[in-house]
């Protein structure tokens, strides 16, 4: 298979439990099997590399269910749960109302289902962010680097979607899923840690588990600070002192 192909195949697989916005080079060529590289040239850049993706929805290599969950992120971010209507989410995917009961019984369907895929690719983002970051010949650098990126990431995008999900935890499925979701997440970057301790990339005088719950609650809860009160809060301000931070906590001890 020309190489090509298998980024475009390794696309359409990712996108069975991925959003077109949650594609990067390194996703893709995992999946591929080729260097991030390789999948950079093809596209150009991460933009160029989602706007065709986008603008191949309508064409058979992208599922219905795909497209539907697109729509359905679209629209739940703008329109939040209780407003949203599967009558936007059918249009936003330019699809018939009937095309959505096809695959879903309802709204809450869609917004479970869409809360798997968000949670899934949370899942299997972070924790290899995370080794990757630790595994640079500088680390305090590359931690730095990574929190200004995920920063400014919310910035251009607010994880409102995800503070949809939280505000309707009281519903015993999203809290399930949530609960579910969260364990594994925490278990997965404790692995990660206990990893990095093995290769003397963080400080063995650190509980993993207690050092993966910190890392996560200091970005997540100075987004969340800010997204609640963004005129006093300046995520970048705070960008440097937060990486400062996890490293003082994580590696020089």
């Amino acid at each position: 298979m020309k190489t090509n192909d298998k980024v475009e195949t390794a696309i359409v697989a990712l996108l069975r439990h991925s959003l077109v916005d949650q594609l990067t080079f390194a996703k893709v060529a995992r999946e591929a099997g080729v260097h991030w590289t390789t999948v950079k040239r093809y596209f150009g850049s991460k933009e160029a590399m989602h706007g065709r993706v986008r603008a191949a929805e309508g064409s058979q290599h992208l599922g219905t269910r795909e497209r539907l969950l697109a729509a359905a992120k679209q629209v739940f971010k703008q329109r939040g749960y209780d407003k949203a209507t599967l009558d936007e989410i059918s249009a936003e995917a330019k699809l018939t109302k009937g095309a959505i009961y096809w695959y879903f019984d309802s709204k809450d369907d869609v917004f479970l289902a869409l809360m798997d895929v968000v949670l899934t690719d949370l899942l299997r983002e972070i924790p290899e962010m995370v080794e990757q970051v630790f595994e640079q010949p500088d680390p305090e650098k590359a931690i730095k680097a990574m929190v200004k990126h995920e920063f400014q990431r919310c910035i251009d995008d607010p994880p409102t979607l995800l503070y949809e999900f939280v505000s309707r935890r009281r519903d015993e499925r999203v809290k399930q899923q949530l609960d579910g979701s969260f364990a594994m997440l925490f278990t997965g970057t404790e692995e990660v840690m206990q990893a990095l301790q093995k290769r003397g990339k963080v400080s063995k005088q650190v509980d993993a588990r207690q050092a993966a719950i910190t890392l996560h609650a200091l970005m997540n809860g100075t987004i969340l600070m800010w997204a609640v009160a963004p005129e006093s809060v300046s995520l970048l301000d705070l960008a440097d002192t937060v990486a400062t931070t996890m490293v003082n906590t994580m590696i020089k001890q």
